[in-house]
């Protein structure tokens, strides 16, 4: 006997929280144990930076996604970078619009500065093996990650809520929603993201369920804003269409076409962050569902991540294609930027070769483990110091020269750069000078430890020097310059003693040589001897080349003796102390023979 029973299906929510809760109990399993394919058991995360996985990879595919993430990186930063200097000067769009097309941007100039070079770390570090660094970047790649991606999906849903509200209010939109309000929004949403991305850290199933609550929940409200923004516009065209046509020029019929226009444009925006991030989202899922993992499945979510962060690249060609305003303002910084070629590609390029320069330093002392010594402390702390000027503030004299905007900012931070970096200089040569007199007490009176109390030490007075706009007053103008000349003196009588040294020295030898019979030994002590010297004497005239103009100009300025062109005397002033942060990585390389291999062989690994 077969008896008929009507199936009475779960509400949709209801689903949804059954599925959560079967994620939420099979998530600590994956995190706990899992197989790969027969090779043991292991844990997800430790299965993302294991030797099992690299043997099964295909590591061409590999190091082809890590050189796209790395064009991707370059690509978002620059398109972000220009669209946010777009906006600054873009004066048609209402406010409370414009900042949240900035926070969208911002968040994709920092994925592209933080998230993409995470990833390419990640991925090269499995091409290569180092699995400690691996660990690193995949656990801080995580973090920004998801970060970035829950702000940029929170502040799309704000977006489509903008629009919504400006249907609605009508006239009153610009009253209600104004710019104090955007930006309490925006900044709950930042302490909201970075609260649940935290939680990583903590315990992993909070931010499962801030995932399985959050991005459906965007995307409701995303998709049922937007909806209820079309049918009301089909509604209000087809009620208005036979009015238009007897009066075309109608101001209200302008309006709603480019508020059409608008809402066509933060939705194609909207669609390209859930294109690029839905492959993602079902790999997760897959993984989630999935006893076992075969390194398939891991080379595909290396493609889906990838894709994730092509989404940064893709929102600055978005913002210039459906946004009128924004590409016209594109466009007048590009011909700004046409106009002055000369500075700033310059810039650019001493930017771009001081990431490069001091990253391959930092990196060689890193891996080789006979570089570990006290001065090359200093030798790495220069390079962190010249590698942050050229991330950060020659950056923002590129934009100081489009356009005169946050001087105060550039003034503050090239001087708690820059300070550091002639500080670690002088103290190098002072640790040279010291290797020279104490010999083989070297080693016991230059310890490491007391070489990173100097190197704090230093940060330390240059914050102090560089926060000193907040409590000197009018003394902010006096001690930079002062610092910079004292620094320079300091500078020029260190490395005369160092050469004064290493003369004496050769001359001791050489003395000694009419005295004993000749021998090749010798010979090559003096000749050693003699090119140090070159060398110390060269260092000395580089560095008073880049920073003395510098230290000139800025104590003529206080003197107020400067004349009309100030201006572009104190670009060219500046131009050559960055010149400095690119030339120090091939000084060093130049002066330090144990350097150079290291450096030489770290290139012949690459290749």
């Amino acid at each position: 006997m077969i008896i008929n029973k009507k199936v009475r299906l779960k509400p949709w929510w209801l689903r949804w929280v059954l599925f959560g809760r079967n994620l939420f109990l099979i998530t600590p399993r994956i995190m706990v144990t899992t197989n790969l394919t027969g090779d043991g058991t292991q844990t997800f995360i430790e299965l993302l930076c294991s030797p099992s996985l690299v043997g099964k990879l295909q590591l061409q595919l590999i190091s082809f996604l890590a050189a796209v993430s790395i064009l991707l990186s370059i690509t978002a930063f620059l398109g972000n970078s220009l669209i946010l200097f777009a906006l600054h000067k873009e004066s048609s769009l209402h406010p409370p619009s414009k900042l949240l097309y900035r926070c969208l941007a911002t968040t994709d100039l920092l994925v592209g500065l933080v998230s993409q070079p995470l990833w390419a770390t990640y991925l090269l570090s499995l091409v290569h093996e180092h699995w400690s660094l691996c660990r690193y970047a995949r656990d801080a790649g995580f973090f920004t990650v998801n970060l970035l991606c829950s702000m940029s999906l929170c502040t799309m849903t704000t977006i489509s809520v903008d629009r919504v509200l400006a249907l609605i209010l009508g006239l009153r939109y610009r009253q209600t929603v104004n710019l104090r309000r955007t930006s309490i929004t925006v900044a709950y949403m930042w302490i909201l993201c970075l609260a649940a991305t935290l939680c990583l850290i903590f315990d992993h199933r909070i931010t499962i369920w801030y995932s399985l609550i959050g991005i459906p929940s965007c995307l409701v409200v995303s998709v049922a804003s937007y909806t209820y923004i079309f049918c009301t516009l089909n509604q209000h065209h087809a009620q208005v269409q036979d009015h238009v046509q007897q009066q075309p020029s109608q101001p209200n019929v302008l309006n709603i076409a480019r508020y059409r226009k608008a809402v066509h444009s933060a939705l194609w925006v909207q669609l390209a962050l859930v294109v690029c991030c839905l492959p993602y989202g079902t790999v997760i899922i897959v993984i989630t569902k999935s006893k076992t993992y075969s390194s398939h499945l891991i080379a595909i979510s290396g493609i889906a991540g990838t894709l994730v962060c092509f989404n940064s690249t893709l929102n600055p060609f978005l913002y210039c294609w459906r946004i009128s305003e924004v590409r016209q303002a594109v466009k007048q910084s590009i011909r700004q930027i046409l106009c002055c070629p000369w500075r700033c590609v310059i810039i650019v390029i001493l930017s771009i070769t001081t990431l490069f320069g001091n990253s391959v330093i930092l990196i060689t002392i890193w891996k080789t483990s006979s570089l570990h010594s006290a001065s090359n402390i200093l030798l790495s702390s220069l390079a962190v110091s010249d590698l942050a000027i050229g991330l950060v503030v020659q950056p923002l004299f590129i934009v100081y020269l489009l356009a005169p905007l946050g001087s105060e900012l550039l003034h503050v931070l090239s001087i708690f750069l820059s300070t550091p970096s002639l500080m670690i200089i002088t103290a190098i040569g002072v640790d040279r000078l010291l290797a020279l007199q104490f010999h083989l007490r070297y080693i016991q009176v230059v310890t490491p430890l007391r070489v990173k109390s100097v190197v704090s030490f230093i940060w330390l007075l240059s914050a102090a020097i560089a926060s000193s706009k907040l409590w000197a007053g009018y003394f902010f103008n006096l001690i930079p310059p002062a610092t910079f000349l004292c620094l320079l003196v300091a500078n020029f009588f260190v490395y005369s003693k160092i050469y004064c040294v290493v003369r004496r020295h050769r001359r001791q030898i050489q003395q000694q040589q009419q005295l004993q019979q000749r021998s090749n030994d010798n010979v090559y002590r003096i000749l050693r001897l003699k090119k140090s010297a070159l060398k110390t004497f060269l260092l000395c005239i580089i560095l008073l080349l880049c920073y003395l103009p510098y230290s000139v100009y800025t104590h003529l300025q206080m003197l107020r003796a400067v004349d009309s062109i100030s201006a572009s005397v104190l670009i060219t002033t500046v131009t050559l102390v960055f010149l400095n942060s690119t030339l120090n990585p091939l000084i060093y390389c130049w002066r330090d023979g144990q350097i150079r291999a290291a450096v030489k062989q770290l290139f012949y690994s690459l290749i």
